[in-house]
């Protein structure tokens, strides 16, 4: 499988100053999870405004989106000279076909190479985190992945809470179940450490790492038992889990892919939180330097 996929040389570059300081160069955008409800162009406006190169779209009718906006959602993405560096989409695996909105999602995206096809495997047979489901499971992604392959397109399985694949390993042993070349995985931190509790980072790392093509993090507490959401997910300059050590050490092992800020269920001025993540974002960039 393709190593860490669409790497630096996409969307934000922080730059340091003079010298010869290491630069955060992963590209860094904002989840549309951390806006509010519903799909405008004014949305989009606000991220470009803030700051932000880039953002994903969640075609769910959960935060009142749905696949029929994409051709809007594209539109205002490049008025504004944005990277949508995702699409995501719950995708059941029971029947071991490509579901017809993920079919359509794809065609839409035809060509549009920097952005992936955000595929959270779900199951109404299976629990979470079993592999009772396996073979359906990777029939389902071999079957979205070839028709992304023919539109010039990536699949990044997304690893959620209560999900039929709900742990980085389970999307991990899917993908390379599947033996295609264009599917990874993501790495989301508040589902890790919700389900995982932020165990085993190494073992995680080396299981993720030759697959991986997004990350998200968010500020967070340290797992003390079964936290919230309120506490997984907050600005990035908030919490007491050490996320600039999480970035840091995936660069270390060698991840340049993009980075998703996580904000769903963050209350307040939405604004007001986009631009303290991104001040925090750049804080680490300082401090990257630094060390």
């Amino acid at each position: 499988m393709r190593r860490h996929a669409l790497g630096a040389g996409l969307g934000l570059v922080l730059c340091l100053g003079a010298g010869h300081a290491e630069e955060l160069d992963n590209p860094f955008f904002a989840m549309d999870t951390g806006t509010p409800s519903g799909f405008s162009a004014a949305k989009i406006s606000m991220l470009a405004d803030v700051g932000y190169t880039g953002v994903d779209f969640s075609a769910l009718s959960f935060f009142d989106r749905s696949v029929d906006q994409l051709p809007e959602v594209l539109a205002a993405v490049d008025e504004h000279g944005l990277t949508l560096y995702a699409v995501y989409l719950d995708v059941f695996v029971d029947d071991g076909t490509c579901p017809p909105d993920v079919a359509r999602t794809i065609e839409m995206l035809r060509g549009r190479q920097e952005t992936v096809v955000w595929a959270a495997l779900r199951s109404a047979r299976h629990e979470p985190g079993s592999s009772a489901g396996d073979r359906a499971a990777v029939a389902t992604v071999r079957a979205v992945a070839d028709l992304a392959a023919a539109a010039g397109l990536q699949v990044a399985l997304y690893p959620h809470t209560g999900f039929y694949a709900e742990r980085v390993a389970d999307n991990v042993r899917i993908a390379k179940a599947g033996g295609r070349e264009n599917v990874g995985v993501t790495w989301n931190l508040c589902h890790w450490l919700k389900v995982e509790g932020g165990r085993d980072f190494e073992r995680t790392a080396a299981l993720a790492l030759p697959h991986l093509m997004r990350v998200t993090v968010s500020g967070a507490d340290t797992p003390e038992g079964d936290l919230g959401w309120d506490r997984l997910i907050q600005p990035l300059d908030a919490g007491s889990y050490d996320v600039f050590g999480f970035v840091s050490r995936l660069r270390k092992l060698g991840y340049r892919g993009p980075i998703g800020l996580q904000g769903y269920g963050i209350g307040g001025d939405h604004r007001a939180v986009l631009a303290r993540s991104l001040g925090a974002w750049k804080d680490f960039a300082r401090r990257l330097a630094a060390e």
